[in-house]
């Protein structure tokens, strides 16, 4: 999934030189389209403290710890953020969560990318 977001382009390489870089130039353009699905697909919940945890539940990016109504995101790994954290980590084209690295592009997405890129594949080869 981001591997296909991700792939590397060297001109000096001839198997990714002229025949990919259009491959390459059409994901990185939908990169912003696609930031933008993941955020629509995370859902945004108020923050309600377990009545089990004993411990302090902090979002790992701001070093904070979530308090009672603090708008979070959930992800799909089950770690939560808060909101802000979250979209600013986004606001940089980051498509994985920013502590596992689990990928955040729906699965729809995956899939109409990959179509996409066998689409323009083929083109390239006739």
């Amino acid at each position: 999934s981001t591997q296909l977001l991700r792939r590397e382009y060297s001109n000096s390489n001839p198997e990714t030189s002229s025949e990919t870089a259009p491959i390459l130039g059409y994901e990185l353009s939908l990169l912003p389209l696609i930031v933008d699905e993941i955020r629509q697909s995370l859902p945004i919940v108020p923050y309600k403290t377990p009545a089990n945890i004993t411990h302090v539940v902090e979002c790992v990016v701001s070093l904070c710890k979530f308090e009672e109504g603090d708008q979070i995101r959930e992800l799909p790994c089950s770690l939560s953020f808060h909101r802000n954290c979250l979209d600013k980590w986004m606001d940089h084209q980051q498509t994985t969560c920013p502590l596992c690295r689990f990928s955040l592009i729906p699965e729809e997405t995956t899939i109409r990318l990959r179509r996409r890129e066998q689409e323009l594949t083929e083109e390239l080869m006739f």
